[in-house]
């Protein structure tokens, strides 16, 4: 018989995922629904912290919150971290080093790799909620010759993704078809407008869901935090 090691309270969901304290829906194929997933997944919530005092104010209590939650899914266990909210990005210092073990804030972060597997000629779009402080300065961070092959594309006037998802509000209901078309108009126009976007990487998490759909309207590789996640997994499988 073989000797396996203990010394924790969980088995079997090496990754762990951040979740803000929203209560809009979540679609397969979101983070925040484990049947995204084709293996267990733990959740961790950051309670009774305002999304808006984490994705725009970083107020010092939120932020004590969110790396609690993280600290927790470590403690627990977990392998590897990612987070609910690409607009987390401006913690992933300090999340880093606050854990023991890789996470992740956004699937921004995959942005210079994505840069780097085309050619100079070639553009990567970037489709954000809403364009925010925190995804201009970490582009502004890019060396310049990266940033301008760069094109951020928002939701900002998309309404059904507004009022679904950014609203906050009730009713919590989502038309993910009426997103779905939303989200394809934004990326044909941008690829009319800018046919050298070769590549697009949906930085909102909350886009995952469309993104097989969106890679057969485009004809363009699609990347995504799912995607993320699954290579964290990946990293960490036994």
């Amino acid at each position: 018989m073989a000797v396996i090691k203990g010394g924790r309270a969980i088995y079997g969901a090496d990754i762990g995922i951040v979740m803000l304290d929203c209560r809009f829906p979540r679609p397969p194929g979101d983070p925040g629904n484990a049947r995204s997933f084709s293996y267990p997944v733990q959740y961790e919530i950051v309670e009774l912290a305002e999304t808006e005092a984490l994705t725009k104010q970083g107020t010092e209590e939120a932020l004590h919150k969110l790396f609690e939650a993280a600290g927790r899914l470590e403690r627990r266990g977990c392998k590897s971290i990612a987070t609910s909210c690409g607009l987390l990005v401006p913690y992933q210092e300090q999340l880093r080093e606050k854990l023991t073990i890789p996470v992740v804030s956004s699937a921004i972060l995959l942005l210079p790799l994505l840069l780097n597997m085309t050619g100079d000629g070639k553009k990567t779009a970037i489709v954000v909620s809403s364009r925010t402080e925190a995804i201009d300065d970490y582009l502004n961070g890019l060396p310049e010759k990266q940033r301008g092959r760069c094109v951020l594309l928002s939701m900002e006037k998309c309404p059904e993704f507004m009022r679904g998802i950014m609203s906050f509000s009730q009713p919590y209901e989502l038309d993910t078809g009426l997103v779905e078309q939303e989200l394809i108009n934004l990326c044909l126009e941008a690829k009319a407008r800018e046919p050298e976007i070769s590549l697009f990487l949906l930085e909102c998490t909350n886009l995952a869901p469309y993104s097989r759909l969106l890679r057969e309207q485009l004809g363009t590789p699609v990347f995504d935090i799912r995607g993320l996640i699954d290579l964290l997994h990946s990293s960490v499988e036994l």
